[in-house]
């Protein structure tokens, strides 16, 4: 299954624009399917503290990517990519073997990457935890766990033309 996974700390247009390629990509005949950030279900239940373990965050978004794969899903767009565990784990002093385990699902698909370039007036408080200088820093630690796999710095509005090409 190929996964786009749009990367960016919180309010940077992840959940926006997934929604937007996952509408073209179904406009266009693809058999693809939306996934929705389960750290956001979170925050909505107003059951914050479970964001503390990212143990049970990762299993549940992983969850997610594993089901749509099993009944043939052809592209999955991730407003929530696997690899945010490790960012968020980082923060919370991150273990290797959890590193370990994310990265091993994480490529189990073929992924197109985009971390995107943040607008800082697009950032809005709702669904999310913190604020926009702590959004900056997840920014910067989200890109140092992408090294060492392919990815795009890019702006939003670039990501759809480029997932257009690349499928």
């Amino acid at each position: 299954m190929i996964c786009v996974n749009l990367f960016g700390g919180a309010g940077i247009g992840k959940s926006t624009l997934a929604a937007e390629i996952f509408s073209e990509l179904k406009k266009r005949g693809y058999n693809t399917e939306l996934v929705g950030e389960y750290a956001k279900d979170v925050v909505y239940q107003e059951s914050t503290h479970l964001l503390d373990n990212q143990l049970w965050i990762f299993a549940n978004q992983a969850f997610r990517l594993r089901n749509l794969a099993e009944y043939g899903v052809q592209i999955a767009v991730c407003d929530s990519p696997l690899l945010l565990s490790i960012a968020y784990q980082r923060v919370r002093n991150e273990t290797k073997s959890f590193s370990s385990l994310v990265r091993e699902e994480f490529e189990k698909y073929q992924n197109f990457n985009y971390l995107l370039i943040r607008d800082d007036n697009y950032w809005k408080k709702g669904g999310r935890v913190g604020n926009l200088t702590r959004a900056k820093i997840m920014d910067s630690v989200i890109e140092s766990v992408l090294s060492g796999y392919d990815y795009k710095i890019v702006l939003p509005e670039m990501v759809l033309k480029d997932v257009m090409r690349s499928i």
